[in-house]
C-alpha cells in the first residue's frame, strides 16, 4: 500500500513538473505572438498622449493634436496621405452608453469546456483597428453636423487556438454578431481649407489567459495562453485638416 501511495505521489509530481515546464516554455513564446495579434489595434489612451492643452476645454469628448511632429508620427500610422501638410488632428469619440457595455450571455463556468479562458479583465473602450475605417473627403467652406453608421463583428485574438463559443462564454458577449452603431460629428471647415475625415469604430476590449485541462482525475488546469475580445459599442472620428 505505500508502495503504491509513493507511487501515485511521484506520478503526480512529474505531472506538476511537466506542466510548469510547458508553461515557461509557452509564455516565452507568447510575447512575440501577442504583440503581432494586437498590433492592429490602437488605443486612444496612447493618442492622448499627444492631446493640445489648448483645445481641452473644446469638447469633452475630443482629442486635439497639432504638434507637427505628434501629427506626422499619428497621421503616418494611421494612413493619412500628405502628412507633412497637416496642420491639426481632431478625434472625436462617440459617448457609449452604458447598455452597449452590458452582457448579453451569461459567463459559463470553466468546467462547461475542456479549454477555457479566466482571469477577465475589462480594459475600457477607444480601441480601433487600424485598417479598418471608412473615409470621407470635404473641401471649404463647410459647416454642419453630419451622421454616420458603421456596421461591424465583434472578434478575437489569441496567443494558442480556441473556438469563439469558449471565448463567448468567458466574456460575456457573442463573437462574430453583427453590431450598427450611428453618431454624428460636426465639421467645421473655413475657406481654403480641406479636411480627411476616417470614421473608425469604437472597440471595447476583454483580455484573458486561456487555460487547458491537464487531467480531469486529478482536476489540473494549467494556463496555456492569453487574448483579448473585441466589441464594437460605439464611433471613433478622425479629421485631418491640411
Amino acid at each position: 500500500m505505500k508502495n503504491i501511495k509513493r507511487f501515485l505521489s511521484v506520478c503526480l509530481s512529474l505531472i506538476m513538473l511537466l506542466s510548469s515546464s510547458f508553461v515557461v516554455l509557452a509564455d516565452s513564446n507568447e510575447t512575440n505572438e501577442a504583440k503581432e495579434a494586437n498590433e492592429s489595434f490602437v488605443s486612444l489612451d496612447e493618442i492622448a498622449k499627444y492631446e493640445d492643452k489648448m483645445y481641452a476645454d473644446s469638447a469633452p469628448n475630443e482629442i486635439v493634436i497639432t504638434d507637427p511632429v505628434a501629427i506626422q508620427k499619428l497621421a503616418t500610422e494611421q494612413g493619412f496621405p500628405d502628412v507633412e501638410d497637416i496642420k491639426k488632428l481632431t478625434y472625436t469619440i462617440g459617448k457609449v452608453g452604458q447598455s452597449a457595455l452590458d452582457d448579453e450571455i451569461p459567463q459559463q463556468r470553466a468546467g462547461t469546456y475542456r479549454t477555457f479562458i479566466s482571469d477577465v479583465v475589462d480594459q475600457g473602450t477607444g480601441y480601433k483597428l487600424v485598417d479598418h475605417f471608412d473615409e470621407n473627403r470635404y473641401q471649404g467652406p463647410i459647416q454642419g453636423t453630419y451622421t454616420y453608421s458603421r456596421t461591424d463583428t465583434s472578434t478575437y485574438n489569441a496567443t494558442v487556438s480556441l473556438t469563439a463559443d469558449i471565448v463567448s462564454a468567458g466574456v460575456g458577449f457573442t463573437i462574430g454578431k453583427s453590431y450598427t452603431k450611428t453618431d454624428s460629428v460636426t465639421l467645421n471647415v473655413p475657406s481654403g481649407k480641406r479636411i480627411i475625415l476616417k470614421i473608425w469604430t469604437n472597440y471595447q476590449k476583454k483580455s484573458f489567459t486561456v487555460y487547458n485541462e491537464y487531467s480531469s482525475s486529478v482536476g489540473l488546469w494549467y494556463p496555456q495562453g492569453t487574448g483579448n475580445a473585441y466589441k464594437p459599442v460605439g464611433l471613433i472620428f478622425t479629421q485631418a485638416e491640411y
